[in-house]
């Protein structure tokens, strides 16, 4: 199953996932990217991976980390490469929220999406702080490359509230460009 048919079979079951955290953080590493850095490119080897399994956020150390959807706790704790991690079982399949500085979740705890479940760190394998966010569907290819991950992308749901905020912010750009033109434009600019 190539990753449209888990688009369409996940779009089905109707999964909107929030973003992992609040407010707006940039991706740094994007999923299926390939890494540049040989040590790492050799990690990528050894795990078995084509590209990368996730999308990793930078994040301020310490940042609150949520929960996408609503699951059970079925990891959470110290999990190799992954440092501090968290991963949750949903009627869907799981999320992993790795590199944690401390999770702040227990095992078979139910969880809500919007739930805290940890803070951004670098542990395990990081050379800083950010958020490793993955998803895999419950009838997974374990041989697709990704060890059964999916780009977790187009199901994120952009909550209303922050849309307007974007939308505010985009406005208060284009009116200060507005205002910086017509300035220019009356002479008062150079």
């Amino acid at each position: 199953m190539d990753f449209f048919e888990y688009t369409n079979t996940m779009d089905k079951q109707k999964i909107h996932l929030r973003y992992p955290f609040v407010g707006t953080y940039p991706v740094i590493f994007r999923f299926s990217e390939l890494p540049v850095d040989s040590e790492l490119k050799q990690k990528y080897k050894e795990w078995g991976l084509k590209g990368h399994n996730g999308i990793d956020f930078v994040l301020p150390f310490g940042t609150d980390i949520v929960a996408t959807d609503s699951g059970k706790v079925v990891q959470a704790g110290e999990n190799k490469d992954f440092g501090n991690s968290v991963t949750l079982l949903h009627a869907w399949g799981t999320s992993l929220y790795a590199h944690l500085k401390e999770t702040r979740v227990s095992l078979d705890q139910q969880i809500k999406q919007g739930h805290t479940i940890g803070l951004s760190g670098k542990t395990g394998y990081a050379t800083g702080a950010h958020l490793h966010f993955g998803i895999k569907p419950l009838k997974s290819d374990m041989n697709n490359g990704y060890l059964g991950y999916i780009d977790p992308t187009p199901f994120f749901m952009i909550d209303p509230k922050e849309k307007l905020s974007k939308l505010k912010q985009k406005l208060a750009y284009y009116e200060g460009k507005l205002a910086f033109r017509m300035k220019r434009y009356r002479g008062v600019i150079h």
